[in-house]
């Protein structure tokens, strides 16, 4: 079936029919409602697609659909479309006078959840195979330092193409620099990880100038791992605390976490790098233990120490901030129903006064408003308890923040992606 036949896209699942024109305004709202619905119900059922009236594959059809929806709908105002060709030209062909760093962050909600998965592993690998990230970022990754060697061969193993390529390259032959944040607190809980193509210096110190109860606490459960690249970018990936139900931990956060990872932001800004360590391959992390090169982000009195320069490394770029962070900034992050949500974790608005004060104090700027303007809807994350995915009712609290706004090419919410009850966002940057 030639893709340009496709006029008016239809997905029917058993007795139910759901068809757009990806011409109408109505487009994009039903696509990450209806259409996500239908196709999810799709791969659980192992049934077919409709699509232009033939009878497709589920990945045919998608290809399809993707293929009409982007070339139907106005570039830049679609960030979340499914395989456009906006993102496939910075992936494959960016302009040759820029040199660009790409950077995914996601919530896997469970890195060995993800990987025993059959469906969950072939939706990892066919994300860094569609954005082929210069660093992937993990939050939620729920591993011990015990699990780390385990999904490190599992990484080693995951054929980045389909069964019955040619191609036999791996995630791990593609992200061979890795670094693991771990929770010493709980078993199965938090933790980060940073996969990266190419070798950088990482941070094992300090998120904070005091060292105290209840930060301690915070960093036992493995929350924050930053790194500098040889393009100068000091890259943390975070893994910001939830304030609870019944908002129980919310001092925590407010009165310890926050003017902590400010205070890290802060001095990583301005170039100080403490506890730095070269890293040539992944082995050298992820085989030692704690005690001995820990995984865990430690605290530290201060943070002095200048950015360490070696021969391969440009000066210092400026500081992407990313991951998990916990809370909807702006009201346009938020599905709806805002003022009963003002009363929930993620939408008080203490945590969106000290979201806004992290932004002005590290001068940071939200990469995907940059790109998209204040009105463009998009969410990150929905409640796996209330459905709310099929419903489009969701919540973006994934954020990639950066110090240089200038140096934003692009940016993506790719939240076509299954595997966790968030998807994956994208910010495209100059590296040069």
């Amino acid at each position: 079936m030639c893709v340009s036949s496709v006029r008016v896209p239809s997905v029917c699942v058993r007795s139910s029919v759901v068809a757009v024109s990806p011409s109408s305004p109505q487009w994009w709202s039903l696509r990450c409602s209806r259409l996500s619905r239908a196709f999810y119900k799709v791969r659980k059922q192992g049934g077919h697609v409709v699509a232009g009236g033939a009878t497709l594959k589920y990945n045919t059809a998608r290809q399809c659909i993707s293929s009409a929806a982007a070339s139907a709908a106005p570039a830049a105002r679609v960030p979340y479309a499914l395989d456009n060709e906006r993102l496939a030209a910075w992936v494959t062909a960016p302009p040759p006078e820029k040199e660009v760093l790409r950077v995914v962050s996601w919530n896997v909600a469970g890195m060995r959840g993800m990987l025993n998965n059959k469906d969950k592993a072939s939706e990892f690998s066919a994300l860094i195979r569609r954005t082929k990230p210069h660093h992937l970022l993990l939050q939620e990754t729920k591993l011990q330092h015990t699990n780390v060697e385990e999904v490190s061969e599992k990484l080693n193993k995951l054929r980045l193409y389909e069964d019955g390529s040619d191609d036999t390259t791996t995630v791990g032959d593609v992200l061979k620099h890795r670094v693991w944040s771990c929770s010493r607190a709980r078993k199965g809980y938090s933790g980060v990880a940073i996969l990266s193509t190419e070798p950088h210096t990482w941070k094992s110190a300090s998120v904070a100038a005091d060292h105290n109860e209840e930060i301690s606490a915070l960093v036992e459960e493995g929350r924050v791992l930053t790194v500098r690249d040889k393009s100068g970018w000091v890259v943390c990936n975070a893994y910001v605390p939830n304030s609870g139900v019944g908002l129980k931990t919310i001092r925590r956060r407010i009165d310890a976490w926050e003017p902590a990872l400010c205070s890290h932001l802060e001095r990583s800004a301005a170039g100080a790098f403490v506890g730095e360590v070269a890293t040539t391959s992944s082995s050298s992390l992820e085989n030692e233990t704690s005690d001995a090169h820990p995984y865990d982000v430690e605290m530290a009195g201060a943070l002095s120490t200048p950015v360490a320069q070696d021969a391969e490394s440009k000066a210092p770029r400026g500081v992407v901030y990313a991951g998990d962070l916990n809370v909807a900034m702006q009201p346009q992050d938020l599905w709806g129903n805002h003022h009963k949500n003002r009363k929930l974790a993620g939408y008080t608005d203490e945590e969106r006064e000290c979201a806004a004060k992290l932004l002005q104090d590290v001068q940071l700027h939200d990469a995907f408003r940059v790109v998209h303007g204040e009105d463009v809807k998009a969410f990150t994350y929905w409640d796996y308890r209330s459905k709310a995915r099929l419903e489009n009712r969701g919540w973006r609290i994934d954020y990639t923040l950066v110090t240089d706004a200038d140096a934003v090419l692009d940016s993506f919410v790719l939240d076509d992606v299954q595997g966790s009850d968030h998807c994956p966002v994208l910010v495209v940057l100059s590296a040069a």
